[in-house]
């Protein structure tokens, strides 16, 4: 690990910098040119997207990006003001609207200075002047910032060259999950369309062994000849959305959750959603309760995302915007859960939803839902196993980087202050 050196001084940031500036405002043409220039959706996650860039007719050269600039999110909403990105290639870039570019002089490391503003992005807040849905941060002020850093310009690069280190594993990280999740998605394409024959295999396309299908107009495509195609509701004993009532909020009551709350297949409980009596529970479920393997649906707002319920340790509801859907057989929810993920399926309920005039699901719409299942339990266990094995897969990925980005941030707060023992030399 670094050790830390001793020294360490106090510089503002328009000393640091050759100069900072706002970027070109040429209209940009809804065609490919040979100016691809930065919007402010162009950084994100501290990177440049290339692929969320703009093009002018023209632009003047010396508004082209160098290597080791700096930009800043200048003009955003809160959330979003003061992100900072570095360009670390050689790709053709110009300075556009709504970001400020800031170019390193040699007094400091751009991708050392990168991660100060990074780690700062709090103070960009402070000093933002707010406005309507968006805030904007004043170059004089943004120039006086201060910062304290490693006198030695080696000792700045090796601490940029660690947390570097740290983001290629976040990336890789991210890498590997984006393409499990593409595997995952080839797989459900496979597995709901060609099934999987007695040996646990994938069963031959319909191109090569058509004896294997048959047509379902309802889908209008080829599906196994003994798997069943029929509306949601027949494999059902109950779709029911959540209450449409106005109910009193009173503090350490039984959760009401909304569709908000239903996350990347999980149902989340915030500390501070809102709570309800046991008299407006008790109402709420006179006809009907929440069970283990009921499946959920969001209906309302975000259309689709899916969860299962797998315990009911500790009492919870929802809002209309979620429906609850109670299977014939509640041992095959994953198998509904992942069905109801299938694009195919999605996209069956996108258009339910754009025919619909409140712009969300009504319960009769989703009870006609088209699902297509195998006769044979066997086949249907091997399915979700599939799927399930693939999502163990992701949710460890996700572990890992979780891990590391809290091992990153440990690290920048060692790393970016200080020592208690440091000399702050005055220059």
């Amino acid at each position: 690990m670094l050790q830390c050196k001793t020294k360490w001084k106090k510089e503002k940031l328009g000393d640091l910098i050759l100069f900072l500036r706002n970027g070109i405002s040429n209209e940009q043409v809804d065609i490919y040119t040979d100016f691809p220039v930065t919007r402010i959706e162009t950084i994100a996650d501290g990177k440049i997207d290339y692929n969320r860039v703009g093009h002018v007719e023209k632009a003047p050269e010396d508004y082209r990006i160098s290597q080791g600039d700096i930009l800043v999110s200048n003009i955003n909403s809160q959330k979003h003001i003061g992100k900072v990105a570095i360009k670390d290639d050689d790709k053709v870039l110009y300075h556009g609207m709504n970001l400020l570019l800031m170019r390193p002089n040699e007094i400091i490391d751009s991708k050392f200075l990168f991660y100060v503003l990074n780690y700062n992005k709090q103070y960009f807040e402070r000093i933002a002047s707010p406005a309507v849905n968006q805030s904007s941060i004043n170059q004089t002020d943004m120039q006086k910032m201060e910062f304290i850093i490693p006198k030695d310009k080696v000792e700045q690069t090796e601490i940029a060259d660690i947390l570097s280190t740290c983001d290629e594993v976040i990336e890789k990280t991210e890498e590997t999950i984006e393409k499990y999740k593409q595997i995952k998605a080839g797989m459900m394409q496979d597995l709901f369309t060609r099934g999987l024959d007695a040996n646990g295999k994938l069963r031959p396309t319909y191109t090569q062994a058509p004896d294997l299908y048959k047509y379902s107009e309802e889908l209008d495509r080829y599906i196994p000849k003994d798997w069943d195609v029929k509306p949601l509701e027949e494999y059902t004993t109950l779709i029911k959305d959540g209450t449409h009532g106005t109910h009193k909020d009173i503090p350490n009551g039984i959760p009401l959750l909304s569709a908000k709350d239903i996350q990347d297949g999980e149902i989340i409980i915030p500390n501070d959603c809102r709570t309800i009596s046991q008299l407006d529970y008790n109402s709420i479920h006179k006809s009907y309760n929440i069970d283990v393997n009921d499946v959920l649906l969001t209906i309302v707002g975000t259309i689709g995302r899916v969860a299962i319920v797998k315990n009911i340790e500790k009492l919870f509801t929802f809002q209309r915007s979620v429906a609850i859907i109670k299977l014939v057989n509640p041992n095959f929810a994953s198998y509904f859960y992942y069905y109801l993920l299938y694009e195919n399926t999605q996209k069956q309920l996108l258009t339910m939803m754009n025919a619909s005039a409140q712009g969300g699901l009504y319960l009769g719409q989703l009870a006609n839902v088209i699902i297509t299942m195998p006769k044979d339990e066997d086949e249907i266990n091997n399915i979700f196993n599939y799927l399930n094995q693939m999502d163990s897969k992701i949710k460890l990925e996700e572990q890992y980087l979780n891990k590391y980005k809290q091992i990153k941030q440990g690290l920048m707060k060692r790393l970016l202050t200080p020592p208690a023992d440091a000399e702050i030399v005055e220059e």
